[in-house]
């Protein structure tokens, strides 16, 4: 599971590029104003790793081509089915992992800003 924070964006364009950069099986839900979360139904560690770096390139493309300078926090977590855990679980991972790579961006200087 990723969830993903947008800045500099508005909802429509931050789904535009998600539905561009993700597949027709994965699911892609808001769950807040800026904040939204992608499941990877029976996708292993590196498929998940190719759709990110896709999304990656989305961004670039879209920064580039439209003049913008969007920017992101992103937050993973993995579903671990052997394990009883649910899925309010697995959010708050993904949050506290987001916010972790969020305060090590300010800290270390270096952004996810493309």
């Amino acid at each position: 599971m990723l969830q993903v924070t947008f800045r500099g964006c508005v909802p429509a364009k931050a789904a535009e590029i998600l539905q561009k950069s993700f597949r027709d099986s994965d699911i892609i839900a808001r769950v807040g104003g800026d904040e939204f979360v992608v499941l990877f139904p029976n996708t292993g560690s590196y498929s998940s790793q190719i759709a990110l770096s896709r999304f990656r390139a989305n961004i670039n493309e879209t920064n580039e081509k439209e003049g913008l300078n969007l920017s992101f926090s992103i937050g993973i977590a993995k579903f671990r089915p052997n394990e009883n855990i649910s899925l309010e679980d697995i959010l708050d991972e993904a949050d506290k992992n987001r916010y972790d790579e969020k305060n090590t961006k300010k800290k270390y200087g270096r952004g996810e800003r493309i």
